[in-house]
């Protein structure tokens, strides 16, 4: 009798542990799940996040006491709320989806325990016009082959009609905006530029968020544009005040 309750228990212990495998494994490869989900909108965060009340359950994604979870808006960031033109984005995302129920189709949950997903309001991709009002970016860093030609696209007509953060001659990008917050560095803006430069910030050849790395430069002198106006300190590897050596290391 004993002999066979122990063989019960190694049985049982081993369907647990295939049970808590199983789990892990669904755990582990969740970020590169994608499924769809309704949620209805509860409260607008800023111009890409934003918190629901989604109609099915969510593993993985953090739940308010309210039963609403966050959703970070993929591929695209927009303007962070003390950037210029982050309330009017923050607003542009409310009338889009505030009170509706959206579709979110969950690409990812973030490290904050945010559902990273495109969000559709009946047909409208809520992700893509955001660019296309000229209120955000297309993230190009954290969006997948089948989006980036259309989402750059979106941006780059945006950006051609100054609509939006864009009737700005030299917008920040908040990735950029973040960093120099955190160092604690100067946010550059338009009134530096033509302190720097003698042309208008409106007539200037280079724009800040065009280009992030000296081996996308092609001057010493856009090396020094984007090093001094637009606040890109990476530029400067060592240090040394001077950025992109190799362009500007005997200037």
């Amino acid at each position: 009798m004993i002999f066979f309750t122990k063989v019960k228990r190694r049985r049982t212990t081993k369907r647990l542990l295939s049970k808590a495998f199983l789990v892990l494994i669904f755990v582990l490869f969740l970020p590169f799940y994608v499924y769809a989900i309704s949620c209805t909108v509860t409260e607008v965060i800023d111009g890409d996040n934003f918190y629901c009340i989604p109609k099915e359950k969510v593993i993985g994604v953090k739940i308010h006491k309210d039963g609403s979870i966050p959703v970070r808006l993929y591929g695209i960031d927009a303007p962070e709320k003390d950037q210029p033109y982050g309330y009017e984005a923050k607003n542009s995302l409310k009338e889009l989806v505030k009170e509706k129920t959206v579709r979110l189709d969950i690409k990812n949950i973030d490290k904050y325990g945010r559902a990273v997903a495109l969000v559709y309001v009946d047909s409208l991709n809520v992700n893509l016009e955001q660019v296309k009002r000229g209120f955000a970016w297309a993230y190009l860093e954290y969006l997948e082959s089948p989006y980036i030609l259309e989402y750059y696209s979106a941006e780059k007509e945006a950006r051609n009609k100054e609509l939006g953060l864009w009737k700005q001659a030299n917008p920040t990008p908040p990735w950029e905006w973040r960093k120099i917050k955190k160092n604690k560095e100067k946010v550059f803006t338009n009134k530096d530029l033509e302190k720097y430069y003698e042309r208008p910030a409106k007539t200037s050849k280079y724009i800040c968020g065009n280009k992030y790395y000296c081996s996308q430069m092609e001057s010493c002198e856009e090396a020094m544009f984007y090093y001094t106006v637009c606040g890109l300190k990476r530029l400067d590897g060592d240090n040394d005040g001077v950025p992109c050596e190799n362009l500007c290391g005997h200037h």
